[in-house]
């Protein structure tokens, strides 16, 4: 699950810098106990920049925790840290003008 919340406009548009929170769980479905336990948790933040409609900018940190089966302690830890330039093929922009 995952938010952003422009910092310099009211909402994400063009120019708009904002800030990224996430959080992740990773399961294994395929455990034998049938149970849905955590073996991993991520958390991320980190700052954006939409530079036009279809271009972002992202510069994230994120902190990982890990387990080996679910009798374990968290024992494995992971420091990301990501920069992120995304576009989006803008299909449903080029469907509206057809």
């Amino acid at each position: 699950m995952s938010t952003a919340i422009a910092i310099n406009r009211k909402e994400l548009e063009p120019g708009a810098f904002y800030v990224y929170l996430g959080g992740e769980v990773f399961a294994d479905l395929n455990d034998d106990d049938l149970r849905l336990v955590s073996d991993r948790t991520r958390f991320s933040i980190g700052l954006g920049w939409l530079t036009t409609k279809s271009w972002t900018v992202e510069a994230l940190y994120s902190h990982q925790n890990s387990r080996g089966s679910a009798t374990r302690d968290f024992h494995l830890m992971d420091r990301i840290v990501e920069l992120r330039v995304r576009t989006t093929l803008g299909i449903r922009d080029r469907m509206k003008e057809h």
